[in-house]
């Protein structure tokens, strides 16, 4: 993964962000946290490694982010806990327009977020 696609800054949701598959319309994970390039979510079903994923961002109300978000992602890294099973799944998106980039960018800078 590029140092600059890491180097964005990720802010961490106060509240639920749901990442929707948008072929199967199954809720995939929720947000753990989100870059305007990625997002790190904690998975609900099996992601598999190295796929491409067309998924939807779906903000809670209490955001006002509008319409949720469409982006086109990349499976790059994968970890399932031993203890409890809970798959930690990271993405780097590959496909988004620019309106949805500036989006995400202007949630992530907003005043009193909290940051990865």
């Amino acid at each position: 993964m590029s140092e600059e696609i890491r180097r964005k800054r990720r802010r961490r949701p106060e509240q639920t962000i749901k990442v929707v598959d948008s072929m199967t319309q199954t809720i995939i994970g929720k947000v753990s946290d989100l870059s305007e390039t990625g997002m790190m979510i904690v998975a609900s079903t099996p992601i598999m490694q190295d796929a491409l994923y067309q998924c939807e961002l779906q903000f809670a109300a209490s955001y006002a982010m509008g319409a949720p978000i469409s982006v086109g992602c990349h499976e790059l890294w994968n970890e399932t806990s031993p203890l409890d099973g809970i798959s930690i799944v990271g993405f780097r998106f590959i496909d988004i327009s620019r309106a949805d980039r500036r989006r995400i960018a202007d949630w992530v800078n907003a005043a009193g977020s909290r940051y990865a």
